[in-house]
C-alpha cells in the first residue's frame, strides 16, 4: 500500500530532475556553444568574404569573452597591415605611372631631338655641298686659266686647297648617308643574303684579285627579313673594311653564320688583317674616327662602320668586335627585325 502511494511521488522527481537539467543545458549552451558557434561564423565570413572588419560578438568577460577578444584583436591587427599594403600599392602603382609617363616623354622628347637632329644634319650637308663644289671648280680654272703666272707654290696650295675641298665633299656625302638612315623607312622583306654577298663580292672582284685576297662561305647563308639595300650595305662596308686594313702576305676574308639557341643567327665578317686594340674596340663605331693617319691603308672618312651600326640597330640587331692588335678582327652581328629566319 505504502509503495504504491510512493510511486506518483518518484515519477514527480524524475520529471522535475528532467526539467532542471533541460534548463541547466540551456543555459549552458547559452553560455558556452553559443559564443563558439557564433565565433566560428564569424571566422567563416571572414575567410569567405575576405572582409578583416568583421568582429565577433563578446557576450562575457569570462575566458570566452578573452578568446573573442583575441581574436577580434587578431582581426584588427590583419585589417591595419591590409590597409598599409593597399595604401603601399596604390602609392606604388602611382610611381609607376608617373615613372611611365615620364619615360613615355623622355622617349618622346628624345625621339623628336633626333628627327630634329637628323633634319639639321641633312638640311646643313646638303647647303654646304654647292659653295664646296664652288670652291673646287673655281680653284681647277685658276690653275688650268693662269697656270703660267702661278708659281710651283701657288700651283701646290691650289692642288692642296682642290683635294681638301673633295675630302670635305666625300666627309659630307658621308654625313648624308648616315642622316638618311634615321630619316627612311626600312623596306622590309624575304632576303636572301647568299644573293646579296655574291653581288658584293662580284663588284669587288678587281679589288680583290688586285689585293690577292681570298675570300672563303664555308657554308650557305640562310635567308632573313630585312631591308636588301641597308643589308647589302652591312656587308660590303664589312668585306672593303676587311680588304682595307689588311698587310698580311695571304690575305682572307671569312663571310659566315652561326646558331644562336637564344635568338636569332649571327653573322659575321671575320679577316686575318691588322687587328684592333681593345681599347680602340668602342671607338671604331665612332662618325669620322679614324685610328690611323688620313691617307694610310687607303684612307677614308672613318664613317663605314659608324653606318653599319646605324643599319644593324635599325633592324633591332646589335653588333660588336673581337679582335687583337696583329690578329686579325671578326665583327659579329644580328638581324631581329621579323624576329625570326624568313
Amino acid at each position: 500500500h505504502r509503495d504504491l502511494h510512493s510511486f506518483p511521488t518518484r515519477r514527480s522527481s524524475d520529471l522535475a530532475s528532467g526539467i532542471v537539467a533541460l534548463v541547466l543545458s540551456s543555459a549552458l549552451q547559452r553560455l558556452i556553444s553559443g559564443p563558439i558557434v557564433d565565433l566560428a561564423g564569424t571566422a567563416r565570413a571572414v575567410t569567405e568574404r575576405r572582409d578583416y572588419s568583421l568582429r565577433a560578438t563578446k557576450r562575457s568577460a569570462d575566458e570566452l569573452g578573452a578568446l573573442v577578444d583575441a581574436f577580434n584583436d587578431m582581426l584588427d591587427q590583419i585589417q591595419r597591415r591590409d590597409s598599409e599594403l593597399q595604401q603601399a600599392k596604390e602609392v606604388l602603382e602611382e610611381r609607376v605611372r608617373e615613372r611611365t609617363l615620364e619615360l613615355q616623354q623622355r622617349n618622346e622628347d628624345l625621339n623628336q631631338s633626333n628627327k630634329e637632329l637628323d633634319d639639321f644634319a641633312y638640311i646643313a650637308s646638303h647647303d654646304l655641298k654647292e659653295p664646296l663644289r664652288g670652291i673646287h671648280n673655281f680653284s681647277s680654272f685658276l690653275l688650268e686659266d693662269y697656270a703660267g703666272k702661278l708659281d710651283d707654290e701657288g700651283r701646290s696650295k691650289l692642288e692642296t686647297l682642290m683635294r681638301l675641298t673633295r675630302r670635305m665633299e666625300t666627309l659630307i656625302d658621308s654625313l648624308l648617308q648616315f642622316s638618311r638612315l634615321g630619316r627612311v623607312d626600312l623596306a622590309i622583306d624575304r632576303v636572301d643574303l647568299n644573293e646579296i654577298v655574291a653581288e658584293i663580292l662580284d663588284s669587288l672582284a678587281i679589288s680583290l684579285r688586285e689585293q690577292k685576297v681570298d675570300v672563303r662561305v664555308p657554308r650557305p647563308l640562310p635567308a632573313v627579313r630585312a631591308d636588301r639595300v641597308r643589308v647589302g650595305e652591312i656587308f660590303h662596308n664589312l668585306i672593303v673594311n676587311a680588304m682595307k686594313y689588311n698587310d698580311k702576305t695571304e690575305k682572307w676574308i671569312e663571310v659566315g653564320w652561326q646558331e644562336n639557341p637564344a635568338g636569332p643567327p649571327v653573322f659575321y665578317v671575320r679577316d686575318n688583317g691588322i687587328g684592333i686594340p681593345e681599347k680602340h674596340q668602342e671607338a671604331v663605331f665612332r662618325i669620322f674616327k679614324r685610328l690611323h693617319g688620313r691617307d694610310k691603308f687607303g684612307g677614308g672618312t672613318g664613317a663605314g662602320l659608324t653606318i653599319v651600326k646605324k643599319i644593324v640597330e635599325r633592324h633591332h640587331g646589335r653588333i660588336w668586335v673581337e679582335s687583337s692588335a696583329g690578329a686579325g678582327t671578326a665583327f659579329y652581328f644580328t638581324l631581329q627585325e621579323g624576329d625570326v629566319r624568313a
